[in-house]
């Protein structure tokens, strides 16, 4: 997929319609959901990747040659969401009020269990985690699309996941060691 991801890469940046098209339709699910995170703004989302393509299109002869195209994407519509709620003066991450992508992930009281708990964590812990776990990325990809080193994402997630382990203990959702709570996480955050 990744190869053929860079294939249609190159073939947009060449100036071919067709490929620039099913770049769009590949990502805009993808990017959607990553933005949905960080704001539940849909209308603000939406014109944020609408302008991140049309800006690809616009200078696709200048982007510099790149490891991953979902890396490259996730980090480019982050910067620009961030860069535009700040210039509207919006809140920037979501808090326990506000609908994020965790909350459509999980329905029964184990999940809404473990979304609450997700909640409790930081944003970077749970960016880290929803980019892991949810979008299945490399550490180095997250590092890149979070602008920290990889070093940082290892200790961040490390730290996320034995809090999250030791909330759904403490709270009895997970009874048992933790290594029942650590593969009760993974499944859920994968499926």
């Amino acid at each position: 997929m990744a190869t053929n991801n860079k294939f249609c890469w190159q073939k947009f940046k060449n100036g071919d319609p067709l490929a620039f098209l099913t770049l769009y339709d590949q990502y805009f699910p993808l990017l959607f959901r990553y933005c949905r995170q960080i704001t539940p703004a849909t209308q603000l989302i939406e014109d944020t990747i609408h302008d991140l393509f049309v800006y690809l299109w616009d200078h696709k002869q200048n982007i510099n040659d790149i490891s991953s195209v979902r890396a490259y994407l996730i980090s480019s519509v982050r910067r620009r969401l961030l860069k535009e709620m700040k210039n509207e003066s919006k809140e920037l991450i979501v808090n326990d009020t506000e609908a994020t992508a965790f909350e459509f992930m999980f329905d029964s009281d184990l999940e809404s269990g473990l979304r609450q708990k997700m909640l409790e964590l930081s944003e970077k812990q749970r960016e880290v985690l929803y980019l892991k776990f949810y979008n299945n990325l490399s550490f180095q990809e997250i590092a890149e699309i979070m602008d920290i080193t990889i070093d940082a994402v290892y200790k961040i997630a490390k730290r996320s996941l034995h809090k999250l382990k030791k909330k759904l203990i403490i709270s009895g959702l997970v009874k048992g060691s933790l290594v029942v709570g650590m593969y009760v996480i993974i499944r859920l955050l994968y499926f």
